[in-house]
């Protein structure tokens, strides 16, 4: 079965519309939030199982999530399931459930610095249905 897997501009613009008119309560649904932005059916069943099982040569590790392309799939160890975020169009924001108010979309910095020991782990475009097409570059970005 093959998906229409959103480009990456249009993923960021999925996220900002469920912010506006949310279609689902999404209470600790970071990585069901992410993977719907792209267009794909669920794959793994949390964010630090989804950031295991994308291939080493499909993930960049560590660094900085400021360095991420905008639609980008972020990924943070925190808790027991950890937290995954969609990279906005401006290097220092993202798209993540739960961070300013719990059940909402909205945009958060991408350190997340109001959640106490968060580690970033990386971000990736990969998905087990393909990857999308990247049509946003920030004029900035190198």
């Amino acid at each position: 079965m093959s998906y229409s897997i959103r480009d990456t501009k249009h993923a960021v613009h999925w996220m900002a519309r469920q912010h506006k008119d949310r279609t689902t309560g999404w209470k600790g649904m970071c990585q069901s939030s992410v993977r719907q932005a792209m267009g794909i059916p669920a794959w793994a069943n949390s964010a630090i199982h989804a950031w295991e099982r994308i291939p080493h040569r499909h993930r960049s590790a560590g660094g900085s999530p400021e360095e991420a392309p905008a639609g980008a799939a972020l990924y943070y160890n925190i808790g027991h399931y950890g937290h995954a975020a969609l990279a906005g169009f401006h290097h220092d924001v993202c798209w993540s459930v739960d961070y300013w108010r719990r059940d909402l979309i909205g945009t958060a910095p991408r350190d997340f610095h109001r959640w106490h020991g968060i580690e970033y782990l990386g971000w990736s475009l990969w998905t087990p249905f393909g990857e999308p097409e990247q049509t946003y570059k920030h004029p900035h970005h190198k």
